[in-house]
């Protein structure tokens, strides 16, 4: 697959044929997007950065898509894809499920449901359903029984959900089967190394949760083991110490008091 992204943010708002009657007017920040071949997932996820929302795409996957957009506002391009895939989407709140129109049209007529886990951030990426649930077990403070890895890996940013709503999107997103229970919150302690026989640069970054102000890191070896770090835990080898976090980043303490290094999650 050959991509290449260019994101044009133009500050303002954008409406089309304004009181033209029948026509839905677009108001969102505009985009500029170059794609060749390029998954659906991805798309959504630059909309959803664009757009400040939370969009999750549920399983199955439709084929990839090139778009070639300059200047157009992101819910018009949204609209574009979902059109383009032959699917349906539904908006609450601050997200946005797209998915099958059997799907949606079949959540749009279910009751409502109240969710009570506390607010969690997720952003996963390229992990298996096991483990992204290992990680929001931990950020959300309860226990998640997933069935099976699914059909496709987890692929998924999610701001201010509640995390037994995060679990029903991680489940519909990759296509599994899981179960909630709310336990006593569940405690990570800092003391303590992970994948102690695994070189650090073999280790791969593929998640990170937050839950006020604490925040879990989602690591993952070569033969595909999950495991989920915090501040203070050390990683590897070298039992190098995770020192914070950043926006989107883990900082390692490589040993020099001056020196850091920053994992980003990707694929």
């Amino acid at each position: 697959m050959r991509a290449a992204v260019v994101l044009a943010l133009v500050l303002g708002l954008c409406s089309v044929a304004a009181g033209a009657p029948g026509r839905r007017v677009y108001r969102g920040a505009r985009v500029t997007l170059d794609l060749k071949a390029a998954p659906v997932v991805e798309v959504l996820r630059v909309l959803a950065d664009v757009g400040k929302i939370n969009i999750v795409l549920a399983d199955p996957p439709p084929p990839p898509l090139d778009i070639q957009v300059k200047g157009v506002p992101w819910d018009k391009v949204l609209d574009d894809v979902v059109r383009r895939s032959s699917l349906a989407y539904q908006r609450a709140d601050n997200l946005l499920l797209v998915g099958t129109p059997e799907l949606i049209a079949k959540r749009k007529k279910a009751k409502k449901r109240v969710y009570k886990g506390r607010p969690i951030d997720l952003d996963v990426t390229n992990a298996e359903a096991p483990a992204a649930a290992k990680l929001l077990a931990i950020a959300g403070g309860m226990a998640v029984a997933i069935d099976g890895k699914g059909p496709q890996p987890a692929m998924l940013r999610l701001k201010k959900i509640p995390a037994d709503q995060a679990a029903e999107l991680l489940a519909l997103h990759t296509g599994t089967s899981l179960m909630v229970k709310e336990v006593p919150p569940i405690r990570l302690a800092a003391e303590g190394c992970i994948a102690e026989t695994t070189q650090l640069k073999q280790l791969r970054l593929a998640g990170i949760a937050r839950s006020g102000i604490k925040a879990w890191a989602l690591f993952i070896d070569p033969t595909g083991q999950a495991y989920v770090a915090t501040k203070g835990s050390c990683i590897g080898v070298g039992a190098t110490m995770i020192n914070g976090f950043g926006a989107g980043s883990v900082s390692l303490d490589l040993g020099d008091a001056e020196t850091s290094a920053e994992l980003r999650p990707r694929p």
